[in-house]
């Protein structure tokens, strides 16, 4: 008997496995994913974000790059959060056998090994206690579930789908024996691969473990010795990840935000509504950006679920605690303020209720629960069946934008074949009748699969493949050219993370730990910022280039570069021209003292570079960026009100189309630019004499510095504001010029006494610096980080922040060493809280044996 218990787990684990895996691969075949059509799985934050991430993974894994550090983000920031948040997980080792360009087949590799995980670890799960074929059906339910097919695109959430049905059963076993071991390195294991969801699956854990001890352990009085053994053991997971959590505090600091505006009691959607997302295929863009959970995980999972409360052999007491558990999580999707606390107290920035895992885990284990206790009458699946049909009509009239008629089709039929599938294969105990009814279910889970995706824009394998060979070689080129210390930017990018996607150190970067000093920083400079991300181009001006050290521009070669950046094209190699930029500044620089007094909080980004400049230079002979006087305006069809700081456009007659025009007359050749503050976002669409120049008010974060080119003294030059909607706010008008002459001069100064760096990684770097007159700081463009440790002549030597943001270190005269290296903050005190953690778990495993049977009777 024993042996064929173990041969039915075996099996019911391989086919846990394979058949989500199966049915997913069918899914990927239908939609034209490599390797069964062109398409790859890179959509959406995947494409912009996450392969970017990847390739960095494979360069720290192939010695190409530094793990603790990187300049391919925003000027330069640990790489601690983003490990921690994107790529911990032990499946991503995957990568380091694929060069950049084939890191979709990766992604695929990845993306099908979690989700067959996931139906294994549920299996073991279901079949903890009896095993059964049947387990497959609801283990492939839970791999294939709505927010598994949804979010597999954020492949780093993955995982804590694979450890949740782990967790619990730590939990379980915790309860029945005082056993810590399972559930400590389950969620251990949780927090450290994805810090984020972990939290979730802590929350939940906490959850659980409450209602598990008031419903479902046999003897309901014990409860002194678990809620102990629950609390340690909780403890001791967190002190398991310290090694992670550790450094990730540090780095996260200044990288979200926290309002207690976004804890506002209030419903998030109506409740009826969550039952539009039982339907299969209901998804769609709305529902990505601001939609409701995810919670389908098959018709028959919902049919089992609706038997388990229908049946008295589940017994009162646990159906009641299934009902708890599932009100909670109810509750928390459809309160603010819960809501807001499983995200870790930030609301998220598009894809919703990222938690919403843990309603379908339940809901599957309900189910299973339901198949394996119930003897399935006639009566009970009739009426289930026709609550699930008249539920479903009244839903089709709701007139929900991501459902169709022909959905609730599909739905209707699958409930009753279904239904009517299971109740003949449990009367007549028919192999063929089975297998039927498994096709049905896997179909099932298929279609809901193939309708969530289907809608998606997916990038093409073999594009994919040869932009980034392509960028890869002219980076290969330009280092082996050149391989100093420097930055290099492009015109054209593949994303906003291409410093990482193609190993350059750059500017642009878009994470969820991007650090909110940093890309502010740079956006209040004029460069495009939206919080998270922060992009080069456009928004950089030639003294913006020049102090951050951006050596070399790419660009789409033809056309050239525009005509306001007075670089010399070097060289072009497939379709992309190199321009270097004379003006570009190293690394560090003797700067004036007056650098620390800078006032960052000038809204006008001319006059804080203005202000820059004069503390970077004393020497200045006048301003760098030179106002243009006196644009006229014209705006018509449109009437101009004041609300509070900005003109208020709205259109006189909404049928047609409005502009607001800005005549401008540089009074020198230099180049012009354009600045536009807002109080409130209304995208609209800019023109130069013509020529379009894209999207602007498009981000919530505000404008952007606009270029307008070179142009002879004198002429005019007309800007269009072309309104997209019915109305626009603009803050001010602002036009500069950038006056090249005090420009040079100020560069001459400043590149005098540079810091020469002769060794150098991107965590480390080893060079001398010279300062001819009195004490006085150098400005590096590094990004202060207290983790940042100097050196002088071998002594250690204290950093400052210098503009808010940037890093300064005082030189006395003379010629010095300046010696820069990075440690990871709280690595050394949370290796240590690991190993601690490690060693207390180790002796409570092997003390538990001696006074098991007292803590199975403590609380009696």
């Amino acid at each position: 008997m024993r042996a064929l218990f173990v041969n039915k787990r075996l099996l019911g684990a391989v086919g846990g496995f394979v058949a989500p895996v199966v049915v997913l691969l069918g899914v990927y075949a239908a939609l034209g994913i490599q390797p069964f059509g062109p398409k790859t799985l890179l959509t959406q934050d995947m494409r912009t974000q996450y392969v970017s991430f990847f390739s960095y993974l494979h360069r720290v894994l192939t010695g190409g790059a530094d793990g603790e550090y990187t300049f391919g983000k925003a000027l330069g920031g640990d790489t601690a959060g983003l490990t921690a948040y994107y790529l911990n997980s032990p499946l991503n080792l995957i990568v380091a056998a694929f060069p950049t360009a084939a890191l979709p087949v990766a992604i695929l590799i990845i993306t099908a090994t979690k989700t067959g995980l996931a139906g294994l670890g549920m299996n073991l799960f279901l079949n903890r206690e009896k095993a059964g074929h049947a387990t497959i059906l609801f283990s492939t339910a839970y791999a294939l579930m709505a927010y598994d097919i949804v979010y597999a695109e954020s492949v780093m959430w993955l995982d804590a789908v694979v450890l949740l049905p782990v967790v619990v059963w730590g939990i379980q076993r915790l309860v029945a024996s005082g056993s810590p071991v399972m559930y400590v390195a389950s969620l251990a294991a949780a927090i450290m691969v994805n810090f984020y969801t972990g939290f979730m699956i802590c929350v939940f854990s906490l959850l659980y473990f409450v209602t598990h001890l008031i419903f479902f352990q046999p003897e309901p009085r014990r409860i002194r010795g678990p809620l102990l053994g629950f609390g340690a053991g909780s403890l001791l997971a967190g002190g398991l990840a310290g090694v992670v959590l550790g450094p990730v505090l540090d780095s996260l600091t200044g990288s979200k935000t926290f309002s207690a505006a976004d804890l506002a009691l209030r419903a998030d959607f109506r409740l009826p509504d969550l039952l539009a997302k039982l339907v299969p295929g209901g998804y769609s863009r709305d529902q990505m950006i601001s939609g409701l959970p995810n919670i389908y995980c098959g018709v028959f999972v919902m049919v089992f679920a609706a038997v388990f409360f229908a049946t008295t052999r589940a017994g009162t007491r646990r159906r009641i605690g299934y009902a708890v558990l599932l009100g909670l999580v109810i509750a928390s999707f459809y309160i603010n303020t819960l809501n807001v606390v499983w995200h870790g107290f930030s609301p998220p920035n598009w894809f919703p209720y990222r938690y919403s895992f843990v309603f379908s885990f339940l809901l599957v284990s309900i189910a299973h629960e339901g198949f394996t206790l119930a003897h399935l009458p006639l009566k009970t699946l009739a009426l289930i069946t026709g609550g699930g049909l008249a539920v479903g009509g009244l839903l089709l009239l709701g007139h929900y934008e991501f459902l169709s008629w022909q959905k609730f089709v599909l739905g209707a039929a699958l409930l009753v074949a279904t239904a009517g599938g299971f109740l003949l294969a449990v009367r007549h105990r028919s192999r063929w009748i089975w297998a039927a009814v498994a096709c049905v279910c896997f179909f099932d889970l298929g279609a809901n699969a193939y309708l969530t995706l289907d809608w998606k824009t997916y990038t093409y394998a073999d594009g994919f493949a040869a932009s980034t060979t392509a960028g890869q070689a002219v980076v290969a080129r330009l280092t082996a050219a050149d391989p100093g210390f420097y930055r290099v930017e492009n015109e054209n990018p593949y994303n906003h993370n291409d410093p990482m996607l193609l190993g350059y150190r750059g500017l642009s970067h878009y994470s969820s730990t991007a650090s909110l000093d940093v890309t502010g920083f740079l956006g209040s400079l004029g460069l495009k910022n939206n919080g998270n991300w922060i992009q080069y181009a456009p928004g950089s001006t030639i003294a913006a280039d020049a102090l951050f050290g951006v050596k070399y521009l790419l660009a789409t070669s033809p056309p050239a570069l525009p005509d306001d950046r007075p670089y010399t094209e070097i060289w072009s190699e497939s379709g992309t021209a190199v321009y270097a930029n004379p003006f570009a500044l190293p690394l560090g620089f003797m700067a004036g003292p007056a650098v620390s007094d800078v006032a960052m909080d000038q809204p006008n980004p001319f006059e804080l570079q203005n202000d820059i400049w004069a503390g970077l230079e004393p020497s200045i002979s006048g301003p760098l960026f030179v106002p243009v006087p006196g644009a006229a305006i014209r705006a018509p069809n449109l009437t101009v009100t004041y609300e509070g700081t900005a003109l208020h456009y709205v259109k006189a007659d909404p049928s047609i189309g409005a502009a607001i025009e800005f005549d401008i007359h540089p009074a020198t050749t230099d180049p012009l630019y354009a600045y536009f503050p807002t109080i409130q976002m209304r995208p609209v669409q800019l023109w130069e004499d013509g020529r379009p120049l894209g999207a602007y008010f498009d981000t919530w974060r505000g404008g952007n510095i606009i270029s307008l080119g070179s142009h002879p003294a004198g002429t005019m030059v007309t800007l269009k504001m072309t309104l997209t909607t019915d109305d626009v706010f603009v803050g001010a008008a602002w036009f500069y010029q950038q006056d090249m002459t005090v420009f040079r001069a100020a560069i001459q100064q400043l590149d005098a006494a540079p810091y020469r760096v002769t060794r150098f990684s991107d965590s480390f770097f080893d060079g001398q610096i010279s300062n001819p007159g009195a004490a006085a700081p150098a400005l590096l463009t590094i990004p202060y980080d207290p983790n940042w440790h100097a050196t002088l002549d071998g002594q250690a030597v204290q950093t400052t922040p210098v503009l808010g943001t940037l890093t300064g270190v005082v030189i006395p005269p003379g010629t010095h060493t300046l010696t820069l290296r990075y440690v990871p903050g709280n690595l050394y005190p949370g290796a240590g809280l690991t190993v601690l953690a490690a060693a207390l778990l180790v002796v409570w495993r092997l003390v538990a044996r001696r006074w098991r049977r007292s803590w199975r009777a403590g609380g009696k």
